[in-house]
């Protein structure tokens, strides 16, 4: 019996190692959906027409990506940091300031036109105020 409980100790150490990071990948892909998204986001307001339609395809796009990001980043908050791997923590920062930084640094690049055109300001501002929301699981 002796013998037994330090292998049982052990081996319920393992397990729980081997749980820490078994989220990783799933974490990794939700992440990586998210950070895909925003560089749509920005891909759609740089490609349209005119900066108004590029805007509000790129609104059209968050709205039809909503709930699946906010399911996303749902189950990244629920993750405890025992959960998941030093590294998987460090891409998770990563990737939030990396999209965010990408949305938000539209609202620099539009600045002139934004500045003549009060709904192309709006609009904008509802679009990088929208995915600033969803990423702090609004």
């Amino acid at each position: 019996m002796r013998r037994i409980r330090p292998i049982l100790a052990i081996l319920a150490l393992m397990a729980v190692a081997g749980a820490a990071c078994s989220k990783d990948a799933s974490v990794a892909t939700d992440m990586d959906a998210v950070g895909a998204i925003a560089a749509e986001l920005v891909r759609k307001v740089k490609a349209g027409a005119d900066p108004s339609a590029g805007v509000a395809d790129a609104q059209a796009y968050l709205d039809a990506h909503k709930a699946e990001i906010q399911e996303r980043m749902a189950r990244v908050s629920g993750v405890r940091g025992f959960q998941i791997s030093d590294e998987t923590k460090k891409r998770v920062m990563d990737v939030m300031m990396s999209a965010a930084g990408e949305v938000n640094t539209l609202k620099i690049s539009l600045m002139t036109q934004t500045m003549g055109n009060e709904a192309l300001n709006r609009s904008l501002n509802k679009l990088v105020a929208d995915f600033n929301a969803l990423l702090q699981g609004a």
